[in-house]
């Protein structure tokens, strides 16, 4: 057990929560975007914004984001 009381490897879960509309998912949508844009991973984006993956993923795609390449540094000069 750890100290949240759930065994180890458990995913910890969150309450559901409706995605926001209007106004708000403009917010959360630019907010995003900026966050990505600034060079966090879909995966930290989505972290910090409280929302699946999936659904950070589909943020990003409305926001007109250029995703980057899967697999970090793919340079052929390192040593």
């Amino acid at each position: 057990m750890n100290t949240t009381g759930q065994q180890k490897g458990t995913p910890m879960t969150r309450p559901w929560q409706p995605l926001p509309t209007g106004n708000a998912r403009i917010a959360l949508r630019q907010h995003a975007a900026q966050l990505y844009l600034d060079g966090c991973t879909i995966r930290s984006v989505a972290r910090q914004i409280e929302r699946p993956y999936t659904t950070t993923y589909e943020l990003l795609a409305e926001a007109g984001i250029r995703f980057r390449p899967r697999g970090g540094n793919t340079r052929k000069d390192r040593p």
